[in-house]
């Protein structure tokens, strides 16, 4: 395949949503044509659907966790896990992050995003986690073709797992599958090769910025702490970053 094919390859990546996720999440949505949140599998207790770290006001790292119905549970799938009906987190998260940041040179843009994102009415956590995604992407300027699973694909969800990855990517056209590189020993190149289709995997790389006064890059926050400290467009380059590779 001659290096001007593989540039017009369409890629399609497919990944659970996470509230406010890390940089290199960003990466993998940089590089694809079309996105799928992967929302009717199961929830991952203990993971970061519904949780992420930020910097503390005390000078280490504090943990943000949106609130479940029910708490959170492996027998039910991402867009099923309902949020709770109580909210005061919401206020209270926003509060800690105007103390924690007030010294940020963005601090007014990336809290009015947060609390947009918050206090937007949703559902589920699913709901919620694409929302902050998507508004992010909005904020500095990414804009592949987004679907959610439940809704693109709930026929499929049946399949096995490289299957479904596959009809999927083969409905929106794709020619590349991108994951990142931490799923590796799940897929099984020769699979998707025999259905037409790259398999591709992305190392992403998070350079280190400025955090205020701080002496020692805190690395992988949410992409929260990452907005905070950096213009739009630069968090836009940053988003670039990254090797794709076999």
């Amino acid at each position: 395949m001659n290096s001007n094919l593989k540039t017009q390859l369409r890629t399609v990546a497919v990944m659970q949503p996470y509230i406010f996720p890390y940089l290199g999440y960003f990466q993998l949505i940089a590089r694809s044509d079309a996105f799928i949140f992967y929302d009717d599998v199961s929830f991952i207790k203990g993971g970061w659907i519904n949780s992420n770290k930020v910097l503390a006001s005390s000078g280490g790292v504090q943990s943000f966790s949106v609130s479940l119905e029910g708490g959170q549970s492996s027998s039910r799938s991402i867009s099923d896990t309902p949020l709770s009906t109580r909210r005061e987190w919401q206020g209270k998260f926003i509060r800690s992050l105007r103390e924690t940041y007030a010294r940020a040179p963005h601090i007014e843009k990336v809290s009015a995003l947060v609390n947009e994102v918050l206090t937007t009415p949703s559902s589920s956590i699913a709901d919620l986690a694409c929302l902050s995604i998507r508004a992010v992407c909005g904020y500095v300027g990414l804009t592949p073709h987004f679907e959610r699973s439940s809704r693109f694909s709930p026929e499929t969800f049946n399949q096995g797992r490289t299957e479904r990855l596959i009809t999927m990517t083969h409905r929106l056209e794709g020619r590349r599958y991108l994951n990142l590189d931490g799923g590796r020993a799940f897929y099984e190149p020769t699979s998707f090769e025999a259905s037409g289709i790259e398999l591709r995997f992305l190392t992403p790389r998070l350079d280190t910025y400025m955090q205020g006064n701080r002496s020692n890059f805190i690395p992988s926050l949410s992409v929260i702490d990452t907005l905070m400290w950096n213009r739009p467009e630069v968090v836009y380059e940053m988003a670039q970053q990254g090797n794709v590779a076999p």
